[in-house]
Parts: C-alpha cells; structure tokens; sequence
C-alpha cells in the first residue's frame, strides 16, 4: 500500500481501510456527508433507513442511482486521458503521504496533467 513503510504500519493501514468500507461505517459516513456509500450493504442500515424517515432527498438520490440503466448517457466524464490523470494523482498523493513537499508534489502533478490534457487534445487533432 505504501511503499517504504514497516509492514506492521502497512497491516494497520490495511485493516483500517477494510473497517472504512463496512456496511455500517459508509452507512455512517453515507447519513454524515450525504455522499454515497461504496458499499451497497450499507443502505441497508439501521442508521440509513432512519436517516431516510429524517431525510428523504438522501433515499432518492440513492435510488435514481440504483435505478439507473448503464449508457453512454451515464458513464461519466468520457476523457481519453483519465485514467493517467488518476494515476498521476495518485502519485502525488502517495509522495504527500511519505514526507514530500505538498506544494511541490501537486504543482508537479499539475504539470504533468496539463502535459497529459496536451497530448491528448493533439492526438485527437484539437
């Protein structure tokens, strides 16, 4: 997960995200920030179903999600070069986590973003 960490620090990071992504923690986390859950279990949960009695717009938008038939329509941003940008992201993020400058580490990552939106723009002749 991280690399250049002890492995029990790693472990700990590990179980720590395994406990995040509990039914009940993102049912928590769902009712708390209004985001949705990544875990679908988790809208079966107590806390959920009261928070849908208190709060019925947090129920409907779940359920247009849930509802929703898979098309080009609803697949999201369509940009050739996402999946680059994730990663350089990622890379920065991870560098942040293991003691670099967040200035530097982000300002890099926009740079090699705006280089990646470039070629991509000239690939497709824009």
């Amino acid at each position: 997960m991280s690399a250049g960490k002890e492995a029990e620090e790693q472990e700990a990071a590990w179980d720590f995200m395994k406990y995040m992504a509990t039914p009940e923690i993102q049912a928590e986390w769902h009712v708390g920030t209004g985001y949705f859950a990544i875990n679908p279990a988790a809208y079966e949960e107590q806390v959920a179903q009261d928070a849908y009695v208190d709060m019925p717009q947090l129920q409907t938008a779940v359920q247009q999600l849930q509802a929703t038939t898979p098309s080009v329509a609803t697949q999201g941003a369509l940009m050739d070069m996402i999946p680059e940008e994730r990663k350089i992201m990622e890379a920065a993020l991870e560098s942040v986590y293991n003691g670099e400058d967040a200035d530097k580490a982000f300002d890099d990552a926009v740079k090699q973003v705006n280089a990646a939106i470039e070629q991509a723009n000239k690939a497709r002749g824009n």
